[in-house]
């Protein structure tokens, strides 16, 4: 099989290549996966290691996100020609194309059209997008291993789109494998935070950066109302790269933290789940709208009820050192910590149908110091660092100083047993689980 594109000749090092557009329908019919040829065994190992996983990834989030975004995009694949017959490339210069201008001279030299004809295409780089267009564009209507239909209101388009493809011919396996290599060790993942601070599929991110401050909350029509922004505009209140916060700043939480709550939030109050790898599309406004009101309530009564956090919300500047386990109330102040408040809140709500007003009225008279008997060996450790393995314990001991014996009598009783054996387990007295106001 042979193709024929327009493409532009380029070299970076030593290394010539041909940028070109193919349509999806023909880059599926031409280029394949290394791993669909015997010859590149050894040298493909690490991916067809991999290929349970990547038919997960595949199915479940690439194939969805073609078929259902109007704004779908890939960046260039990076294919390997092998063993073909021939290989030409005729720039329009050469096919008797001449500039009269000197400043696109040597753009009628760079750019033309490319001819390859027989021989083995494969993807170095690319492979998840390729093999998710193949799925699409297969016309099969399932996955080939979920066995669920594909669907989506773009489906039918995605064999017209067009790809763009970037082919290199084939020297050495040396040459190869080392090209494959560098751009996937070059190839650095976006961070958290910064999936957070981009993504315009994912509900929750959409909610957090409105909580902030970043987003407007108008454009979706949620309330005016953006619990975490700064009384000072230069001097955020959130710490948006990082998980953990260091003592003695002056940040109150992380973006991180904000993502998290939003989810337990939602979650706690039945709004649908808008995570980018479920929906793969944006949620709509009004279920935007709704959730974001929820959360922005959520968050101004906790700050609002509790009033050290209302204080330093006000005053960013009395924040530092407020992480240190013997500081006054410091779970607030520290983003795992936080998010057991968090998650306690939400479940005694759940358990309760209290009023999260309510609730946080009782939160605020809890004992939130990290080095407090209720939590030293549970939360925290006498060198003051979080105990991350016992957050879901601490999270059921949070939600029972809220509701108390209403977490039921079955769930009090295991309560007290684990409380009392991680007591022991991290070398501090175990005393009963208070007594709390129903």
């Amino acid at each position: 099989m042979g193709i024929m594109v327009p493409a532009i000749r380029a070299k970076m090092g030593a290394t010539e290549y041909f940028q070109a557009i193919l349509t999806a329908e023909e880059l599926a019919k031409t280029v394949h996966a290394a791993m669909d040829f015997r010859e590149f065994d050894n040298f493909m190992e690490a991916e067809r290691m991999q290929r349970a996983m990547s038919e997960s990834r595949v199915e479940q989030e690439i194939v969805p996100y073609l078929c259902k975004s109007p704004d779908r995009f890939f960046g260039s694949i990076i294919v390997l020609v092998y063993e073909e017959k021939s290989f030409n490339f005729t720039s329009w210069k050469d096919a008797g194309l001449e500039s009269r201008f000197r400043a696109t001279s040597e753009m009628v030299s760079m750019s033309g059209f490319l001819e390859i004809e027989g021989g083995k295409l494969f993807a170095l780089d690319g492979q998840h997008r390729l093999h998710a267009l193949r799925t699409v564009v297969s016309g099969s209507g399932l996955m080939k291993h979920t066995k669920k239909p594909i669907e989506g209101e773009f489906k039918n388009d995605v064999k017209n789109d067009q790809l763009s493809v970037i082919f290199i011919r084939y020297s050495t396996t040396e040459k190869a494998r080392r090209i494959f290599n560098k751009v996937n060790r070059y190839a650095k993942p976006t961070t958290a935070s910064t999936n957070i601070l981009t993504s315009e599929d994912d509900g929750y991110s959409i909610i957090a950066r409105c909580l902030v401050g970043v987003d407007d909350p108008d454009k979706f029509g949620g309330k005016n109302l953006r619990p975490l922004q700064s009384p000072f505009p230069r001097h955020p209140i959130v710490q948006f790269e990082g998980m953990q916060i260091r003592t003695g700043s002056d940040k109150l939480t992380t973006l991180q933290l904000v993502y998290d709550t939003v989810k337990i939030i939602c979650q706690a109050t039945g709004q649908p789940n808008m995570e980018e790898k479920k929906q793969i599309v944006r949620p709509p406004d009004e279920i935007l709208a709704e959730a974001y009101d929820v959360c922005a309530d959520w968050w101004e009564t906790v700050i609002t009820g509790i009033p050290l956090l209302n204080k330093v919300r006000a005053n960013p500047h009395l924040i530092s050192g407020r992480q240190k386990a013997d500081e006054a109330g410091s779970m607030l102040f520290r983003p795992k910590s936080l998010e057991v408040v968090f998650a306690g809140l939400a479940e005694a709500h759940i358990k309760s149908r209290l009023s999260i007003k309510t609730l946080v009225e009782r939160a605020s008279k809890a004992n939130l110091t990290l080095s407090s008997g209720v939590w030293m060996g549970i939360m925290a450790g006498e060198n003051g660092k979080m105990i991350t393995k016992r957050i879901p314990l601490a999270t059921r001991v949070m939600t029972y100083l809220l509701i108390g014996d209403r977490i039921g009598v079955t769930a009090r009783e295991s309560l007290a047993a684990d409380y009392k054996d991680a007591k022991n387990e991290s070398g501090y007295r175990a005393n009963p689980l208070p007594n709390v106001e129903q």
